[in-house]
């Protein structure tokens, strides 16, 4: 099996995937430490509303070690289960499989793994002494776990991944310089860049989000739950209705369209505003496309155009309360969906790069992309310790601002955190993990 490097294996979009229902681990650090987390299975596919778990605990009790087990597990990398001690652990899906891994008594392979009656021993180092048998058993189970793995998208972030990701755009932006020449092969800049003038080359996590945008148009349904968006049905509704709109009822309905292109536009997204002029100019014409057969086609066209709109109004939506959000947040600074950079930082003093930020304003622009960017389903958005960088009154809100930035989606927000400014308000959804000590005070 070839276990995940540095580089997460490439994940493909799946209309229905399995969920996590369920973590145990056994013998954490050596100790007796047992924990089982059961994750939330309500109904939340179809209403676009996101679940919530808190891991709660003392320090050393393995909040976070559980959560990059969760997510070295979903990757395939058992790098973290070959440098901590334990006995076993499990991950059991909603489809029904589970991956097993447990520690055996090789010095050479100390770990095997199973899934769907699929076994594999690994070797203490990553890249071991495997033999050809070896490799095949690999083979054979990364083959059988990836394609059900890979419908679960897990995105764990922490103070240290953030200042790591704001370090990076720090070096990207300060590699990059204006340029003045047109743009040629020779007039790349460092590690492929493009040089514009006078333009500062978007940074990591505006980038992220003009993907999102991007994709976002190509495909509604990787992120949004929008059944009633379905272009057919409506217009079999419409014919079967046989209301009559007529010219006046036709160019009422473009107008309504038009009156959010600037918006739109402002955003990215893109519009069909030249063909909505030459309808609407059409329409206008007294004496022409009167008759029913004329009227029925504009209508089918315009409920065409009404659907797209509508799509883009999903994903607008959900920019316009990122935008709210952070504007709520911060103090003294705006950041703004922009069309041409992904993201726009202002201030009085003017334009600001996302490294202007404070460590704390920053990661919680990198937690509200992370939500903004989440799929439809399969998405599990895990933050360790949060309060490392938020005040407060953040953490407070947090939850909710998160939940605000996924709109139309059904994520599991997933937290490891002390902090009970941030669980105060959700006791029902926390999961608390018990130390050594504790656990030996019940069984003396």
């Amino acid at each position: 099996m070839a276990e995940a490097t540095s580089s997460r294996p490439q994940r493909e979009e799946v209309a229905s995937g399995s969920r996590i229902t369920k973590f145990e681990i056994a013998g954490l650090f050596g100790l007796s430490l047992n924990h089982v987390v059961e994750f939330p299975q309500e109904a939340t596919a179809g209403r676009g509303e996101p679940s919530l778990l808190i891991l709660s605990g003392p320090n050393g009790c393995g909040k976070t070690t559980i959560l990059r087990m969760i997510e070295g597990l979903l990757e395939l990398d058992f790098n973290i289960f070959r440098r901590l001690p334990f006995k076993h652990a499990r991950l059991s899906l909603s489809s029904g499989e589970e991956l097993f891994v447990r520690t055996i008594p090789d010095e050479q392979f100390p770990l095997l793994v199973e899934f769907a009656g699929i076994t594999a021993t690994l070797a203490r180092m990553q890249e071991g002494p495997y033999d050809p048998e070896r490799d095949r058993a690999r083979e054979v189970f990364r083959k059988k776990a990836l394609p059900i793995l890979n419908t679960i998208h897990f995105e764990l972030l922490d103070i240290h991944r953030s200042l790591a990701l704001r370090e990076v755009t720090t070096e990207e932006q300060q590699e990059l310089t204006p340029w003045t020449n047109r743009a040629t092969p020779s007039a790349a800049g460092p590690r492929g860049y493009p040089r514009r003038a006078r333009e500062t080359q978007p940074s990591s996590l505006a980038r992220r989000v003009q993907g999102f945008i991007r994709e976002a148009q190509l495909n509604y349904r990787k992120y949004f739950e929008a059944e009633k968006l379905e272009l057919l049905p409506r217009i079999l509704q419409r014919l079967s209705q046989r209301n009559e709109i007529g010219k006046a009822g036709l160019y009422k309905k473009i107008e309504d369209i038009k009156a959010r292109t600037p918006d739109l536009t402002r955003m990215g997204l893109q519009t069909d505003e030249l063909d909505l002029d030459t309808l609407m100019e059409l329409l206008s014409r007294k004496d022409q496309f009167n008759d029913p057969a004329s009227l029925a086609v504009f209508e089918a066209y315009v409920e065409m155009q009404e659907s797209r709109d509508q799509t883009r109004e999903l994903i607008a939506k959900r920019l316009a309360s990122f935008e709210e959000i952070m504007a709520d947040f911060l103090v003294g600074k705006t950041v703004q969906i922009d069309a041409r950079f992904g993201l726009r930082i202002n201030a009085p003093t003017g334009s600001l790069k996302e490294t202007d930020l404070s460590s704390g304003e920053y990661h919680f622009l990198y937690m509200m992309v992370a939500a903004l960017l989440c799929l439809r389903t399969g998405s599990i958005i895990a933050i360790d310790e949060p309060e490392l960088s938020l005040h407060v009154s953040w953490q407070r809100k947090v939850i909710s601002a998160l939940a605000r930035c996924a709109a139309g989606a059904s994520p599991l927000f997933l937290f490891a955190t002390h902090s009970a400014a941030i669980a105060a308000a959700h006791t029902d959804r926390v999961v608390r993990l018990r130390s050594e000590d504790s656990v030996n005070e019940l069984d003396s």
